[in-house]
C-alpha cells in the first residue's frame, strides 16, 4: 500500500512537471532584473534604475577658461559625483559609461527624476537642471554648453 501511494505521488510530480508550469517573475525587458523565463508578471517583482551622464565639448571648455573657470564639480540629487578640470572635454558625444555619470536605483517604480548641479571651483552654480527619465529610456547623456 505504501508503495502504491509513493508511486502515485511520483507519477503526480512527473505529470505536473511535464505540464509546463507557468513561471511568475519580472517580465519587463527594461527592468534591471528582467527574467526571460518569466511567463507572467508578478506584482512588485521588477526593479529599475536610471542613469544620467554629463559632458562638454571644446567650445564649452574655451568659454569656461576664458571666464576664469578652472574646475567643475558635478552633483546629482545633492550627492557629489565627480570633479574635472575645465580643460577636460570630449571630442564627440560619449557613451553613458564614458561620460561623468551616475546611476540611481528606483526600486519597483519605472520612472524617476534626477537633479544635476554643476559648480565651478569657487562654488558658483553654472548649470542646474532636472530630468525625468523612464526605465525604457534608461540612461541619458546631456551636453553642458556655454551659456546654459
Amino acid at each position: 500500500m505504501r508503495y502504491l501511494k509513493f508511486m502515485t505521488f511520483v507519477l503526480f510530480i512527473c505529470l505536473v512537471s511535464l505540464s509546463g508550469c507557468k513561471k511568475s517573475g519580472c517580465n519587463d525587458i527594461y527592468a534591471d532584473n528582467y527574467d526571460v523565463e518569466a511567463d507572467y508578471y508578478e506584482p512588485n517583482s521588477c526593479y529599475y534604475s536610471i542613469g544620467i551622464g554629463v559632458w562638454w565639448d571644446e567650445s564649452t571648455t574655451q568659454y569656461l577658461l576664458k571666464h576664469g573657470v578652472t574646475a567643475l564639480s558635478i552633483y546629482v540629487d545633492g550627492k557629489f559625483i565627480d570633479s574635472k578640470a575645465a580643460s577636460t572635454y570630449w571630442r564627440s558625444v560619449p557613451t553613458f559609461s564614458n561620460s561623468i555619470h551616475y546611476t540611481k536605483s528606483l526600486g519597483t517604480i519605472n520612472q524617476g527624476t534626477v537633479h544635476v548641479e554643476v559648480y565651478d571651483q569657487s562654488g558658483n552654480l553654472g548649470w542646474d537642471f532636472t530630468r525625468t527619465i523612464t526605465a525604457s529610456t534608461g540612461q541619458v547623456v546631456i551636453q553642458l554648453t556655454a551659456g546654459n
